[in-house]
């Protein structure tokens, strides 16, 4: 989200949300820019359909989801996938776009800091998945991701930790409504 202000975007015109106040705290801490971001933040779990985000429901051309799926299940990044499309509107061209962590061999995992296993694809898996999400919600979306050569779990140097496993690459992707 502060890479696309630095890029010229006006941040009063961005949305921000986050499972908790204190994770957006800690980047203004970080960035210092408590006093010049102009965001709308909205504290908001993805998962409930309650939550403050139906505010946006319909209402965004765009979604930025940066390490965000890669954080789920299969079945969750389903149900979260749904959700981001009931944030768009229903118009061809609108996007969803980001990077989150893949394999080379998609696949389950248990993450050290989640209670599930989360579910990490490549370029095929996640193609597969969104044209799963279309199927159930009556939508066609346009995949195109691009899997990193790099190993991240030699890079981040995590050790013993399971917070990325062996292999581990960065996707980058552009889901796009046809």
């Amino acid at each position: 989200m502060r890479a696309l202000v630095a890029a010229g975007v006006p941040s009063q015109n961005i949305y921000a949300s986050d499972l908790k106040k204190e994770f957006w705290d800690i980047g203004h801490d970080l960035f210092l820019d408590r006093d010049t971001l102009k965001t709308k933040f909205i504290e908001a779990d993805i998962f409930d359909e309650d939550s403050e985000l139906k505010q946006l429901d319909g209402k965004l051309s765009i979604v930025l989801a940066q390490s965000f799926f890669h954080l789920f299940s299969w079945d969750d990044q389903v149900k979260a996938a749904k959700r981001v499309i009931k944030l768009l509107k229903r118009e061809p061209g609108v996007m969803v776009f980001g990077r989150q962590g893949a394999m080379v061999d998609a696949g389950s995992f248990e993450h050290a800091n989640i209670a599930q296993a989360v579910y990490w694809h490549n370029v095929e898996s996640w193609k597969r998945l969104w044209n799963q999400v279309g199927e159930e919600t009556g939508s066609e979306w346009r995949v195109e991701a691009e899997l990193g050569e790099e190993d991240l779990s030699k890079r981040m140097g995590m050790g013993e930790m399971k917070l990325i496993p062996k292999g581990s690459r960065f996707m980058t992707f552009t889901i796009r409504r046809v």
